[in-house]
């Protein structure tokens, strides 16, 4: 599923750190990418676009060497208009498995917000959209970005709320597996909100029954080769408990559908893999619901 992938960059520290991380990819079968620079409205209409646009080219014949040396085979496009529009339009019409964005976590970056460029790209994304998790470190003074938790498939994290769309997140998770994923665990929370103070006295019969179907998913892809899978069922927020499970068992990726089983047609982003994708210190794959 990763074989055909779409790359948003920029010109910032962030965007090299994005592009070296993308050697982790090829044992996933990633072997052609392109790279795409979307310009704001803003740099549009500048009157220093010609020498901008030169500079972004600059710099993205750079990133492709650096890609290209890896192995790779690589394009390289500058785009104008908002950065959800055109690169999501893009990716459908050309058929990218995957669109791949870099972005800090809320928790790392503390006062500022979320990546403003990363989350217009996943807000409305008919495709399958790869969040590599990034990291802002000082080295003698020096800002440095780094990508982190690059290894995607070493350790993997897999909320499920049982909907459909949560099901077609899991035919994704199969194909990761099928490339060579090492650890799995599946993961579903009981929602308190729903489930107190009224349906308390069904709590042990709702476990019992997500067990059985956790366990049920699991001998789907233990049977598909030699990977470990655990797993677990929770009780409380749903964003809590899966970011609880990202630190305490260091998980790489989390891959879960971006809607669950309160789907809103025009919001592509539910409220627990918004959050999960905000705050997670682990990469994100987010699969959106699939359109008949």
């Amino acid at each position: 599923m990763f074989e055909k992938i779409m790359v948003a960059t920029d010109l910032s520290k962030s965007s090299y750190a994005l592009v070296e991380c993308l050697d982790s990819l090829k044992e996933y079968g990633t072997k052609e990418i392109l790279l795409a620079q979307c310009l704001s409205m803003q740099e549009v209409t500048s009157a220093a676009l010609s020498y901008s646009t030169v500079f972004m080219d600059s710099i993205l014949q750079e990133q492709k060497e650096i890609l290209e040396k890896k192995g790779f085979t690589v394009d390289t496009r500058i785009l104008s208009g908002s950065v959800d529009n055109e690169m999501n339009e893009i990716a459908e019409k050309e058929d990218y498995s995957v669109i791949v964005v870099g972005a800090e976590s809320e928790n790392m970056m503390k006062v500022r917000m979320f990546g403003s460029f990363a989350y217009d790209v996943i807000r409305y994304a008919q495709k399958p959209v790869l969040l590599i998790r990034l990291l802002e470190k000082k080295k003698k003074g020096e800002e440095t970005v780094e990508a982190i938790n690059c290894g995607v498939g070493d350790n993997i994290l897999f909320p499920t709320d049982f909907s459909e769309n949560a099901e077609y997140a899991f035919d994704h998770l199969k194909k990761i597996i099928a490339q060579g994923a090492k650890k799995i665990t599946l993961v579903h929370v009981q929602d308190e909100s729903k489930i107190v103070p009224h349906l308390s006295d069904k709590l042990e019969k709702f476990n019992e029954i997500d067990t059985k179907r956790l366990e049920d998913m699991k001998q789907v892809i233990s049977s598909g080769g030699e990977v470990e899978v655990d797993t677990v069922i929770r009780f409380g927020s749903p964003s809590v408990e899966i970011l609880k499970l990202v630190e305490e068992r260091d998980i790489k990726l989390v891959v879960m559908g971006s809607q669950g089983r309160g789907f809103v047609k025009q919001l592509f982003l539910g409220s627990v893999s918004n959050n999960v994708a905000r705050r997670s210190s682990s990469s994100v794959l987010l699969i959106p619901a699939f359109r008949k």
